[in-house]
């Protein structure tokens, strides 16, 4: 129960919905303002950010074959690097769809591994993290469950690969015991889990005080933003697949891809239909249905008054 609990329960749901309020509130200053969030966030970049192509679901019926193809479509697209799932199957069978991806993609571009939490302690995770090393991946992603943070530490000391995790976590103190442990040398703190961009910006200081990167965890919409004002954040997740997931359907606007980087808007051309006051990132469709690898379900929605759009809690 407590795994199936780990995204609603542990500080989720309150967690959520102190992120939601504090986001909201970020970009009613940023509307008072009239600039795009990454603007008022101080953001030294230009219009656009790095981002990786995040996918690689297992899916009944696919092969590494189409693995393999999948991924090379994203480096086709611009994508500097993608993402696929481990930890779904056996190592040795993990390990031929993770040869196939490197293969189909050639060494230089990063091929990060996400498990999800998927080995049930540090000996099984080592096992199948160190078949995966010949193939020189970027990261791996969440190999076990995130209060384990010894089991995480062993990991971490036990590869060469680096480790990430934080999708889950929240609030600077949840990170500092991170860093005090060891437990990762890459934080993928999300704003819409972790408290919010004020809590995500003092989780990145304290990270860069200890030249930990930060790669945020999915909402890509939102990430953009913090990323371009955050000097030690390296690129956004970004799903290209909307069969896989198909939130940004939701949006009358979404940000887009541009030869692997994500466009953030520097004028106002989120334009709400009726002519009124511009949302910064983007807002929903009055109806909709969302989709992810594990969940579907439809929603009625009003139009964000706010601008921002905030992901429920699956």
């Amino acid at each position: 129960m407590f795994r199936d609990s780990l995204q609603d329960g542990r500080r989720g749901c309150v967690l959520r919905g102190i992120s939601a309020i504090n986001n909201a509130l970020w970009d009613l200053l940023a509307k008072e303002k009239r600039l795009p969030l990454y603007q008022l966030l101080g953001s030294p970049r230009k219009e656009t950010v790095p981002a990786y192509a995040s996918g690689g679901y297992y899916l009944k019926g696919k092969t590494n074959q189409d693995l393999a193809d999948e991924v090379k479509g994203y480096v086709a697209k611009g994508f500097k690097a993608v993402k696929i799932k481990v930890g779904m199957l056996s190592a040795r069978e993990d390990a031929l769809r993770i040869k196939a991806c490197r293969h189909a993609i050639g060494l230089r571009i990063p091929l990060y591994l996400d498990a999800n939490n998927a080995w049930r302690d540090a000996k099984s995770a080592i096992a199948a993290i160190q078949m995966f090393e010949e193939y020189e991946p970027g990261w791996a992603e969440e190999p076990v469950l995130p209060d384990d943070l010894e089991a995480s530490a062993a990991i971490a000391v036990a590869t060469p690969i680096p480790i990430a995790t934080g999708e889950i976590e929240a609030t600077r103190w949840g990170f500092q015991e991170i860093i005090y442990r060891k437990a990762a040398s890459i934080f993928q703190a999300d704003a819409a889990v972790c408290g919010g961009i004020t809590e995500w910006r003092k989780i990145a200081a304290l990270a860069d005080a200890h030249k930990i990167p930060m790669a945020p965890h999915w909402f890509a919409d939102l990430h953009a933003h913090i990323v371009a004002a955050t000097s030690n954040a390296t690129m956004v997740e970004f799903f290209p697949d909307s069969t896989i997931l198909n939130f940004m359907r939701l949006l009358k606007k979404s940000v887009v891809a541009r030869d692997g980087e994500l466009v953030n808007q520097k004028d106002n051309s989120f334009q709400e239909p009726d002519g009124g006051e511009p949302p910064i990132i983007g807002s929903l469709q009055p109806e909709c249905s969302f989709i992810s690898a594990s969940h579907s379900f439809s929603v009625r929605l009003k139009n964000s008054t706010s601008g921002m759009v905030w992901p429920l809690s699956l």
